[in-house]
């Protein structure tokens, strides 16, 4: 046994007669073995703009990202949609006005709705009147739209109506069945042509509201505003340009008032012959797409899921425009009923 290493190369030499002199190597300890090179990373000059290669070459410059093209929203489905809507009162205002009911509009007031006949959405039509109906759910889906149902009350028309030119007598019969406070006491009675009596019309109508709360005071023991001081004013408003379009001003000047609640409007609008025919459209779309009613479940001509009347319920269905009818409200008989029952029937809007 050897106490050495060293010891061992000896005798290994001796054996094999090699020379001696093999032992004059250095045999200290080095810090790692001869045959374990320090490893370094392979470095290599880039190539770029000098040579090519199957691998990758970086380019001397790096160019500015481009930015991703911008994404095409697709509107063909809302285009589709307000091509049928167009579509659909062209193709109403092109009947003859009829009783059916066209929309159903949401009321104001709980519990309450209106409805606008195909006649009455006729009204529209360029170069006619306005339907007080009309007028009236347009201020109605406007309050919606502006978000003062809760701020502003809409009067009935019929119901205003009266209380500025009725008698005596019918104002006893009209009680207001909801109040919001007023912000001001002014009453603003505004004519859409020009008139010099505006101011004066309105004091007249101050008056008369003045009056119906003392007799609604009297009548209903109701006495809210019935203390206030009431005071006419005039509010600056464009001036209607033909003699049709008294109805589309009133509504454009409503909606005014609505947006600026609970400031007076500064009313500025447009009141050429071609706005108001492009705004009576607009207004006409507009009760369409605020309607809540449902022709294919619903009676098209009393809006109701049952008529008046008899338990029992007859439908029958337009074969064009598929909507449903009572036989009770068209005031059908047996024989007529048998026979749009069993044939091609069209209803009072398809004729």
């Amino acid at each position: 046994m050897y106490a050495s290493i060293q010891g061992r190369y000896v005798e290994h030499i001796e054996q094999h007669n090699l020379p001696m002199h093999i032992l004059d190597k250095n045999f200290g300890h080095p810090s790692r073995p001869d045959d374990d090179h320090e490893e370094q990373w392979n470095k290599r000059e880039s190539s770029a703009g000098h040579t090519k290669s199957k691998y990758f070459n970086p380019p001397k410059t790096l160019p500015n990202p481009k930015s991703p093209p911008a994404t095409k929203v697709k509107k063909r489905k809302v285009d589709q949609q307000e091509q049928d809507a167009q579509g659909n009162l062209t193709w109403l205002w092109k009947k003859k006005d009829t009783e059916v009911v066209v929309a159903v509009l949401p009321s104001q007031m709980k519990g309450h709705i209106l409805l606008i006949r195909h006649c009455e959405l006729c009204s529209l039509r360029p170069h006619q009147w306005l339907t007080g109906e009309v007028i009236e759910g347009v201020f109605h889906v406007a309050a919606d739209k502006f978000a003062v149902l809760n701020k502003m009350y809409l009067l009935n028309h019929y119901t205003a109506s009266v209380i500025l030119f009725g008698d005596r007598t019918q104002l006893i019969s009209h009680s207001l069945p909801k109040y919001i406070h007023a912000n001001t006491s002014t009453v603003f009675l505004v004519d859409p042509a020009q008139s010099i009596k505006e101011l004066d019309d309105s004091e007249h109508a101050a008056k008369r509201i003045q009056e119906y709360f003392r007799m609604r005071r009297t009548r209903h023991s109701i006495t809210d505003w019935v203390d206030v001081k009431w005071k006419g004013g005039v509010m600056g408003h464009p001036l209607q340009t033909d003699g049709c379009s008294c109805g589309v001003v009133v509504v454009k000047m409503a909606k005014a008032v609505m947006e600026s609640f609970p400031l007076i409007p500064n009313v500025n609008f447009e009141c050429s012959k071609k706005y108001m025919k492009r705004e009576r459209r607009e207004l006409a779309l507009e009760i369409l797409e605020a309607s809540v009613f449902d022709e294919h479940t619903y009676c098209a001509m009393c809006a109701a899921l049952r008529p008046p009347g008899s338990p029992i319920t007859d439908w029958v269905q337009c074969d064009d425009c598929e909507r449903w009818y009572h036989a009770q409200c068209l005031a059908m008989d047996s024989r007529d009923f048998k026979k749009a029952e069993t044939g091609y029937w069209n209803c009072p809007l398809c004729k």
